[in-house]
């Protein structure tokens, strides 16, 4: 049985937060529904084929028909995704977005939708780590004092991009339109989602230094050590440092 995770800290000031946080999904659904259509536009526009022309049309039809509900649900459904990773269930994951995160054995247990469901939350989080490193990096160490951590848990911060990926995930998965349309849409909603993540942390960031949140060490994990040697957990690591795996807590 594994062990129950450390319970966070709730407070006036991570309830504004998760507020705060949840209000800028509308933004961010709003900037991706838009280049969507812009981007499946330019593919009918480019594309000489009447079929694939026909298919892609379809594909706008159904995103259109879509966008009200994914626009009104998206700030929703990220509320209650940041409060399930403040309960006692969290789904204790890290951004896993390198080219070993996708195992081919797992690949041939999948149906073809659920391939590209992969690949393209994969394609999302690539994207935001090119865009919002330094501010997911940063982020980590406020999110995790407001939670009440003495050291950082990217684990457990409710705003890390794989969060934002599951609740655009969900909605394509119930938009309008067939697998295929959903498939299109995906491919290019996830990764456009990806890159509309570090204005969403910048903002984040300054309303945290704006409640005067005091940041958390990163702390390096040593699993072994000569004799003579400090201790494993004797040092905290420089808070710029990479994002290491957290001692225990």
């Amino acid at each position: 049985m594994s062990p129950r995770p450390q319970p966070v800290v709730r407070s006036t000031r991570l309830d504004g937060l998760i507020r705060e946080a949840a209000r800028r999904g509308l933004d961010i659904m709003d900037g991706v529904l838009r280049q969507t259509r812009e981007t499946l536009q330019r593919q009918i526009d480019q594309t000489r084929d009447l079929i694939a022309r026909d298919a892609r049309a379809r594909v706008v039809s159904a995103l259109v028909q879509s966008a009200p509900e994914m626009r009104a649900r998206f700030p929703e459904t990220l509320q209650r995704i940041f409060e399930r990773e403040l309960g006692d269930s969290p789904a204790t994951t890290t951004l896993d977005a390198g080219p070993s995160s996708i195992k081919f054995d797992q690949l041939e247990l999948m149906d073809e939708q659920e391939v590209q469901t992969r690949i393209s939350a994969v394609s999302g989080l690539q994207q935001a780590l090119m865009d919002a490193e330094n501010e997911l990096t940063e982020l980590n160490t406020l999110v995790s004092a407001i939670l009440g951590f003495d050291q950082v848990r990217p684990e457990r911060n409710p705003f890390r991009p794989e969060i934002y990926v599951e609740a655009l995930q969900g909605l394509i998965g119930e938009m309008q339109g067939d697998s295929a349309a959903q498939t299109q849409c995906r491919q290019i909603m996830v990764p456009l989602l990806g890159k509309s993540l570090r204005p969403v942390y910048q903002e984040l960031l300054v309303y945290l230094k704006a409640q005067k949140v005091q940041p958390v060490p990163y702390v390096i994990q040593r699993t072994a050590a000569a004799p003579g040697a400090v201790g494993a957990g004797s040092a905290p690591a420089p808070a710029a440092s990479a994002q290491a795996a957290p001692q225990g807590s």
